[in-house]
Formats: C-alpha cells, structure tokens, sequence
C-alpha cells in the first residue's frame, strides 16, 4: 500500500507535487543495497517518503539527509539551525520513519559515513548548485545509481521574475552595478534555470541518462560505464555559472529601459511634492495579506531611489511606514487589495499630499503597460541555450 502523499505533503509542509513524491518513492523502493544521500530536505516530506520507502525495502541500508537548514522560506525558522533540525526530526517521528536516518548540516558532513556505504541514490532538491553536488557526490555513486533531482525547468520562477532581474531600485543606471549582491548567488537566475542549465550540460557530458520525468522532477540514472567527475567539469560548470550572470546583466538592462519610461511621470510628482525619493511598489499575495515589493522608482537629481525592502498591507494601515507616506493605488482590486503603492519620502515639514486622479490614472496606465511588456520580455526568453 504506497503511503498518504497528501498527508506528507500536509504535515511536512512538503514543496513538490504528489505525483514527484509518488515517483520519488518508487524509484527508491526499487534501488540495490547501500545509501541514499538527500541533499535539501527542507521540513522533511521528501525524508519521510524515503524512509518509508526503507521500510519496503531493506536493501536501504541508511539515508543521509544534508541541508544548511538557514536562510530559506521553505524551513521553520529562517535562521535557527538547531530549530529546524528538531522540526525535521519531529516530522519523521510523526510518520515513524526516521530509524534510518542521519541529519548532517552542510559544510559539517561526516565524510567518513557518507563513504562507509556505496551510495545507490543520490535525492537533490536544494538551492541549484549542481556543480557542488555532482562535485561531491558523482564519483560515489555507484553504476547505475539512481539520480533524483527536482525544479528542472528552463524558466524564470515568480520570485527570480519580480525581485532579480526587473529594475526594481539602486542609485545607479549601470545594470551590472544595479546588480549588486545578485550576481553573487549560487543561483542567477533562480534555482530551476540553474538546474536546467547543469542538467543539460550532464546529459550531454554522458554523465547521466533521462529515466522519467514528473511534475518538475527528473529520475536519472548513472551512465554506464560510469565516467569521472573532474575539476575540469567542475570548472565548465562555473563558467556556464558566469554566463547566467551575463544573462542577469542583459536582462536587467532591457527592463531598466522599459522602465526608463515611468521616469517623466515620476519626476514630475516629485516635483510637485518637493519629495527626495518615489518609489513604486508592486503587490503579491502572500499569507492571506499583501505584500508589496519594490518595483521603479526615482530619487535625488533624477536617480533611481534606494530600496527600502517590502511592506505589508497591514503594516501600512496600523502605523505606516516610518517617516514615509504611502499612497496605495486604487487600480485593479488583488485580493480586496491595491495592485500598486506608491511610496514618497522626504517631503518637505512631512507634509501630506495627494495626487490628482487624472495624474493617478495616467501613472497606472503608464504602470500597467511597463508591467505588460516587462512580462513579454521574460516569456520570449529563451533560457534553455545556456
């Protein structure tokens, strides 16, 4: 009898779909004898697949289980490792699995445990950085090994879409200055892209053949014969790294200057207002609340304002927001929400100020069309070719 998917996918807060669980239990109910190493269990449903998965199958002799378990909305606490790790435990508890498994957190691995056994899964579901696990993890495997990896897509995700590569704020035009901490992430331009990207570039080395794909997973098997994982690979996948970055750079530059053309309009309520910054930002639901992300915007002498992070709806009608005024944009209804808000600081003895409606709805048509063809721009990107 397979297990209650949609009960892991519930109680574990569980991030991929029934159907990637179902096929990821599958291909582990049917592995040889040795390991599995899961890297990226976030709350644990993946985990909790697997070992019941070794509840089926004894050949499953233990399930290593990495994360950096920090800096991720996808775990319970944000930045408490020693949390997380509880969380993780306790979901397997819950589904009486976890005999079988070892936490390790990343950069802290036993070494010597992973290569106690041979290794005939390898579960990859973390932050795109294909290079560090095949690095890692490829000449471990053993022939014919199972290869489990997830968010293989060749497309931009929402958040990589609103927040990395539209103009969003900065005090410079220069797009790669623009740029900034962006080009520093192990992903670019998000964790599918990413993915896709090294995938492509596995299967062409002949380092692993397509078994089946799911929702977003792809299940692969180890080439045989098995080849070597070498620094040279190591180093061809850094550089298609870098050439994602360039992608970054020439993206933001093409929205930049689509979003060049709010500047006028901006411009002239800053005037009006005698204001030092505007900034326009863009509402998303999130949490039954909305919140709004920095989109365009204008500071002093006609530069881009800075980035004051985000705001939530609630924030704005308990206390507003510091020595800011926000105008929300009475625009197309999101959730019983504003789609726009327009956010001004620095006015002069902070005096209030309103926009005529005319003005308003000349600056949300103007808005919506940036918007609209920002959207073209990314659906006619053709990311797969890096």
């Amino acid at each position: 009898m397979e297990p209650d998917f949609k009960k892991i996918i519930r109680e574990a807060k569980g991030l991929m779909s029934e159907e990637d669980y179902r096929e990821l239990y599958h291909e582990a109910i049917k592995i040889g004898k040795g390991t599995i190493v899961e890297i990226g269990p976030a709350r644990g449903a993946g985990t909790i697949v697997l070992g019941l998965a070794a509840r089926q199958n004894s050949d499953i002799e233990h399930i290593i289980t990495i994360d950096s378990f920090q800096n991720s909305r996808s775990i319970k606490s944000f930045d408490n490792i020693e949390e997380n790790i509880e969380d993780l435990r306790n979901n397997l508890a819950a589904f009486d699995c976890g005999e079988k498994v070892t936490i390790m957190v990343a950069g802290h691995e036993d070494w010597e445990l992973i290569r106690e056994c041979p290794i005939t899964m390898l579960v990859i579901d973390a932050d795109g950085a294909l290079d560090r696990d095949f690095s890692n993890y490829y000449n471990l495997l053993t022939p014919g090994a199972r290869v489990f990896v997830d968010d293989c897509e060749a497309k931009l995700n929402s958040h990589v879409r609103l927040y990395y590569t539209r103009e969003r704020t900065g005090y410079t035009d220069n797009p790669e200055e623009d740029a900034g901490g962006y080009l520093e992430k192990i992903s670019p331009l998000g964790k599918e892209c990413m993915t896709r990207c090294f995938i492509d570039y596995l299967i062409r080395e002949g380092f692993l053949e397509v078994l089946s794909k799911g929702h977003k997973a792809i299940t692969f098997k180890k080439s045989e014969p098995s080849l070597l994982f070498s620094e040279t690979n190591l180093t061809e996948m850094q550089q298609i790294r870098e050439r994602m970055k360039e992608e970054l750079i020439a993206i933001r530059s093409k929205t930049m200057r689509i979003a060049g053309r709010l500047r006028p309009q901006l411009q002239e309520i800053q005037e009006k207002t005698g204001c030092e910054e505007i900034l326009v930002m863009k509402g998303v639901p999130m949490d039954r609340d909305i919140r709004y992300y920095p989109i365009y915007g204008i500071g002093k002498d006609g530069k881009r304002a800075s980035d004051i992070g985000r705001i939530y709806e609630k924030d704005i009608h308990k206390s507003g927001y510091g020595d800011k005024q926000v105008l929300l944009l009475k625009t197309r209804r999101l959730l019983k929400k504003d789609k726009y808000a327009l956010v001004i600081s620095g006015l002069p003895d902070q005096k209030p100020f309103c926009i005529p409606l005319k003005r308003k709805r000349s600056l949300v048509s103007a808005l919506d069309a940036v918007e609209t063809e920002t959207q073209q721009l990314f659906k006619s990107l053709e990311l797969s070719s890096l």
